[in-house]
């Protein structure tokens, strides 16, 4: 089995590339970076590490890279993979619609029965509309019924904190990459064309609108404010901010409100999106993240 997984920033290689290994994929990153691609062809492995509480190193192994730039290498692989994601940032989404569409066009010429999930790993509401317009206005008309049938844009919800990577936590290894604990990846049950692959890790869920509102107002919203209020308070890191009562009340507060409106739209028991506030004001604790107010 293999996936391609397009992007390998700090997500594409600390959560989303992880999670497709941890499933059984070959994992097939795609990038443009010349020195991520050598280190990754020469190694077929890079360590994740875990920091914080439960800390340890985990390698991440049966990878290799693609250059993003070789457009005929990243059809053939498009063409021939069982499944694949994105986590390319949204001003580079756009820019990489005709490589995905020159993948699938190829692959529909051998078998135009032949179905393929795409993870849409990226900050971006709506991603799925918007990616499928793109796609749609690039698709050759003769493609346009079999993109319909067999390609599904599956929305993600990435809840992962990733730190951006210093020199320090590098430790000399270019592709080390440091993430928390927390490693689930709720994805839209509803918009698959295959089979769902199943890990315990891999958390399918409908109506999606629910794990996007939450991330959007819950975690999203906490993280800024707590960022914001901490600025303010002169804190240069996450983890002082949060440390402060008054901050943390006020993020709290703020967190509750939208719990109870989702609780109430999405007819989800609220104890359990409590239960997801307090997970969060831990996991802001993490002083191990590093993870800064200014970022």
């Amino acid at each position: 089995m293999k996936a391609v997984m397009y992007g390998a920033g700090n997500i594409g290689r600390g959560f989303i590339g992880a999670t497709l290994a941890g499933i059984g994929y070959e994992v097939v990153f795609i990038d443009v970076n010349d020195k991520v691609i050598e280190a990754m062809n020469t190694d077929h492995k890079y360590p994740q590490e875990i920091v914080g509480p439960g800390a340890r190193t985990n390698w991440i192994t049966g990878i290799r890279a693609v250059d993003g730039k070789d457009e005929e290498a990243v059809a053939e692989e498009i063409a021939t993979a069982d499944i694949m994601a994105t986590s390319v940032g949204v001003g580079v989404l756009e820019k990489i619609v005709p490589f995905i569409v020159k993948g699938c066009v190829r692959r529909w010429q051998r078998d135009p029965h032949s179905k393929i999930d795409l993870l849409i790993c990226e900050n971006l509401m709506d991603a799925d509309k918007i990616l499928g317009e793109w796609m749609e206005a690039a698709m050759p008309d003769a493609y346009q019924g079999l993109m319909k049938e067999n390609l599904g844009l599956v929305e993600t919800s990435i809840g992962r904190m990733v730190p951006i990577m210093t020199d320090e936590m590098r430790k000399g290894d270019f592709l080390r990459v440091c993430v928390e604990e927390y490693d689930y990846l709720p994805v839209d049950q509803d918009a698959f064309k295959g089979e769902i692959p199943k890990y315990e890790k891999l958390v399918p869920y409908s109506p999606f609108g629910f794990y996007l509102e939450r991330k959007l107002y819950i975690h999203n919203m906490a993280h800024a404010m707590t960022a914001f209020l901490g600025n303010m308070d002169g804190k240069t890191y996450i983890h002082e901010a949060i440390s402060n009562l008054a901050i943390r009340k006020i993020v709290q507060g703020a967190m509750t409100e939208s719990a109870m409106m989702i609780s109430k739209k999405y007819g989800v028991p609220y104890d359990q999106l409590q239960a997801n506030i307090d997970d969060l004001l831990y996991r802001f604790q993490n002083a191990a993240l590093k993870d800064t107010t200014a970022r």
